[in-house]
């Protein structure tokens, strides 16, 4: 049987109280790799352009990083969707280990 899963569903039944099978945490562990992968490059991405910006310039350092920031909101996204991932990643790691 094939599930699909999303980041959102993937932490919220990981959250969740219910009893979770090895099995279901390597499928888990796996879509969150496929995930991680997935926001890496949407982060690589979103940093050469907005260092583009920055770099490209003629504004002050500040302004010209705010002006980035405007414009790539994707790349802090990106990184804080990144952390969640790693967490979980190795809290699931940790649970397949006990097991």
């Amino acid at each position: 049987m094939i599930i699909i899963m999303d980041l959102v569903d993937i932490i919220e039944t990981y959250r969740s109280d219910e009893y979770l099978s090895t099995e279901t945490l390597l499928m888990m562990q796996r879509k969150l790799i496929g995930l991680q992968y997935e926001y890496t490059n949407i982060s690589i991405e979103s940093y050469k352009e907005w260092n583009s910006i920055v770099y490209l310039s003629n504004k002050s350092n500040a302004a010209a990083k705010v002006e980035a920031d405007e414009k790539h909101p994707e790349l802090r996204e990106s990184r804080k969707i990144l952390e969640v991932i790693k967490s979980t990643l190795i809290s699931i790691q940790n649970q397949l280990k006990n097991e």
